[in-house]
């Protein structure tokens, strides 16, 4: 067996989060309504939000399809399906095709859109500009798969020709004429587009099932679409075509594949080969040998990460929780040691537990807090106790500094399942908020005072052990929301709470709440639909929680944008045990102001776009280049997909992520491909430097986790988190091994890829690398500090250079616009300024 033998088919599956069906089923968890957790004061609340029952965006699913093959013979592609059915949606549109039609002359709305497929390049390639028999003859090949009959012809020539139907209406028209036409040929035509329906509807939720929709783009994979429907006829059994529309799909995909650059990341510079950069940090065994048997091996279902500061720079904690099936029985659960990484003064790391807390065990955790809880200067860390197999909560530990520099081990008198445990800054005192399960304290607040932590319950949000939780969750993020000071509270997979009464159907959401004396509000401030559920394009795929039902497993905090307002970004997926891939993204929540946030996922994330599986749960929301401007780094290794024999690696789906916003918002790959290339030679190097005793099979292994830290001259170094086996005197045994990879990453010098930055989203701090980038002034915040790095580096502008003040300053220029609304620029790095009548050089501004 290999390294991960034993884990094939189940990781990351066995994460709790992904239990949730079976806690519901086991009644621990009081949002699947075995316990609705409403007092009386909640449920007699009498103003409620309510959910709308209008027409929903997903309704238009097959007015969409219609659309796309009457205008371009093709499936909808998912994106372009969930913006036309909103738009549908937000203009009042009828949701069959025959209304539809009928609106076009008296909606400028609906005539709009429907021109905008008629009056399309595509649509035009498909059917010509010649007379229009020509025109009415292809789009009857197109949409019914004949020549139209004589008069057919003359009927539909004539109303073009009258002026009584646009060419832009025509194809549309043609297709709802022929689904009311009961003659026989009507209803034969009518069978074909109900077949072609059907097979395109099935195309669309393929590519997304599959996780493919990027593959079906292009006009080669247009008409390799186009082609499959083509084929479809009156008599085409649609079931049995599936096996044709599976296959098309899977070749768009390994044609995309064949196609796609060796490696996209954004940064240059990077080693080929790391082999001789690999040493072995240590080998961590998160549980004792005391616990493990031939029916437990000592695996926990994943690792959770944090990063402090020591002597040489970052050092590195792990923890996590002990899984022995989620139908474990037993009456205490298995204690779970930590890890920790000291930095060297070469900047690799060394496991150095023992030397810095006297005793590595704990209850088990998910998460890792640190901060100056005791106002020494130095950091600590709190590890909020968390188990699921078994099900019982636990004293959580923390890991106080002191004047040695090391730590003191406290343990707290809390009893905890704390999925998510975050760290939030109020009124200046740092403050560990908390969602937890059943049994147990619920969702407390922690903070430190008189030298000891106090756990409290904020009210309608906590409850102390034995009381049903006000509401419901799992995750959560606080900050000042509404503005300096004005705090909120915003809580991932919300189904109840003050303002949301509890109905089976609920489907997971955010809520946001005000806080304040200890206590979030009444009413939820904004209720937000989970990035998927707000993409009817989703609605047919199942995760484990229904259909299209996000599961929000995690909610960061950054003002990513940089308008002085804190951000949300939620960590989205459609999890199934079904599958060894599903959807999965980042949702991008920007503070509209007020305690309000827009999902702009789609505008900020199109370098990203939908990935195979969930980012990491304590990914890194830091700065690591010196700028003031947050980048996040995921550390998640990828899955095995044992629907298959052999259960192979799928590591085009691992989600170790370096993502780089450049101040906007706007979040660039700088790291992702090179890290499954890298996992084969971690792989590769720990079969060569264990020994005969570790279980690694010759077979390709997951690509590992590939954890960043900084060193101690700023630059960025990873350590790999490998999952391996042992054989301890016969008995299988999980380690992790803990490999060096001291890459001194400068994003400073080595990120050359131009940046082009053609909308600044409010923001006042900008910075690109060491590419030549552009920077242009639209959606400006009214001021904005703008440093361009190295390469040669331009800022365009709206208006005549005669309407601007260029002002030389010590390091840079500032730049004011007297007249139109680009606001003023302090510009740094910067030697081009181009505006709409003229270039400025400012390398020989001087002289001019």
């Amino acid at each position: 067996m290999n390294g991960l033998g034993l884990f094939k088919g189940m990781l990351p599956r066995i994460k709790k989060e992904h239990g949730f069906a079976l806690l519901c089923a086991l009644g621990l968890l009081t949002a699947c309504g075995a316990n609705t957790g409403q007092s009386n004061s909640i449920a007699g609340e009498t103003k409620q939000l309510h959910r709308s029952t209008k027409t929903q965006a997903s309704d238009y699913q097959a007015l969409v399809q219609q659309l796309y093959v009457s205008y371009f013979g093709r499936p909808a592609d998912p994106t372009g399906m969930g913006n036309f059915e909103l738009q549908l949606q937000q203009n009042g549109a009828p949701t069959d095709i025959q209304s539809l039609t009928a609106a076009y002359g008296s909606n400028p709305a609906i005539k709009s859109l429907i021109d905008s497929f008629g009056t399309s390049n595509e649509s035009q390639t498909l059917y010509g500009s010649g007379n229009t028999a020509a025109f009415v003859t292809a789009i009857f090949q197109n949409v019914l798969g004949r020549a139209p009959q004589s008069a057919g012809l003359t009927y539909w020539s004539t109303q073009i020709d009258s002026g009584s139907l646009t060419r832009g209406n025509a194809a549309l028209a043609i297709m709802a004429g022929a689904l009311v036409n009961s003659t026989a040929q009507g209803q034969a035509d009518a069978a074909l587009i109900k077949n072609r329906i059907g097979t395109a509807t099935y195309f669309t939720s393929t590519l997304v099932a599959k996780n493919d929709t990027p593959a079906y783009a292009g006009a080669a994979a247009a008409a390799s679409a186009r082609q499959m429907l083509a084929a479809v006829t009156a008599s085409t059994d649609p079931v049995a075509y599936q096996t044709t529309v599976t296959s098309t799909v899977t070749t768009l995909a390994a044609t995309a594949a064949a196609n796609a650059p060796a490696n996209a990341d954004e940064v240059t510079g990077l080693p080929a080969d790391i082999t001789s950069l690999l040493s072995l940090a240590g080998m961590w065994q998160p549980v004792d040998q005391q616990y493990i048997n031939a029916n437990f091996d000592g695996t926990i279902a994943s690792s959770f990460h944090g990063t402090f500061a020591g002597t040489n720079g970052d050092n590195v904690v792990m923890t996590g929780w002990a899984y022995n099936g989620f139908s474990n029985n037993a009456t205490s659960i298995t204690p779970v040691n930590i890890a920790i990484l000291a930095q060297q003064p070469d900047g690799t790391l060394k496991l150095a537990t023992n030397s810095l807390v006297a005793s590595a065990q704990t209850n088990g955790g998910g998460s890792v807090v640190v901060a100056d809880f005791n106002g020494d200067g130095k950091p600590d860390i709190f590890l909020a106790a968390h188990n699921e197999s078994p099900f019982i909560a636990s004293p959580s530990t923390v890991l106080l500094s002191n004047s040695s520099g090391t730590f003191d081990k406290v343990v707290l008198n809390d009893k905890v399942m704390a999925h998510d445990a975050e760290l939030a800054v109020m009124n200046g005192t740092p403050t560990v908020v908390t969602r937890t399960f059943n049994p147990g304290d619920g969702s407390p607040f922690y903070q430190y005072a008189n030298g000891a932590f106090n756990e409290f319950f904020p009210a309608n949000l906590g409850s102390p052990y034995g009381s049903n939780p006000p509401t419901n969750g799992m995750s959560i993020a606080s900050a000042a929301f509404g503005g300096s000071g004005n705090y909120g509270v915003a809580i991932g997979d919300i189904t109840y709470g003050p303002g949301i009464p509890y109905a089976q159907s609920n489907p997971f959401e955010i809520a946001v709440y005000s806080w304040s004396n200890n206590e979030i509000g009444t009413q939820p401030v904004q209720i937000i639909p989970g990035y998927f559920n707000a993409r009817p394009q989703y609605a047919s795929f199942s995760s484990t929680w229904g259909a299209g039902n996000t599961h929000t497993y995690r909610l960061w905090v950054d003002d990513f944008n940089h308008d002085g307002l804190p951000d949300l970004i939620g960590g989205a997926s459609l999890w199934t045990q079904a599958q060894a891939t599903f959807p999965a993204t980042l949702q991008m929540l920007q503070n509209q102001g007020g305690m309000k946030f827009a999902d702009v996922s789609d505008t900020l994330t199109p370098k990203l776009g939908i990935v195979g599986q969930e980012f990491e749960y304590t990914m890194q929301v830091r700065d690591v280049d010196g700028s003031g401007i947050n980048s996040y780094l995921s550390a998640y290794n990828a899955p095995q997909d044992c629907s298959q024999t052999g259960c192979p690696a799928v590591n085009s789906a691992h989600t170790n992520y370096l993502l780089v916003n450049d101040g906007t918002g706007m979040l660039h790959v700088a790291l992702h491909d090179s890290f499954t290339a890298w996992g084969d030679q971690v792989w590769q190097y720990l079969r060569n430097t264990l020994d005969s005793s570790y279980l690694i099979g010759a077979q390709e292994q997951p690509t590992p986790k590939f954890y960043g830290y900084l060193t101690a001259n700023g630059k960025l170094n990873y350590v790999v988190f490998v999952r391996v086996e042992a054989q301890v005197n016969g008995t299988k045994t999980q380690r992790w091994a803990l490999v060096n990879l001291p890459l001194q990453l400068d994003l400073k010098t080595q990120y050359k890829t131009p940046m082009v930055v053609k909308n600044r989203n409010g923001s006042h701090l900008i910075r690109t690398f060491a590419g030549d980038d552009t920077i242009y002034s639209g959606n400006n915040g009214g001021y904005s500090k703008i440093d361009g790095g190295l390469g040669s580096n331009t800022v365009v502008y709206a208006g005549k250079r005669a309407n601007y003040t260029i002002t030389a300053i010590t390091g840079g220029f500032t730049v004011k616009d007297n007249v139109g609304g680009d606001g003023s620029d302090t510009l740094s790095n910067i030697q081009t300024l181009k505006f709409t009548d003229t270039t400025v050089d400012l390398t020989n501004f001087s002289t001019q």
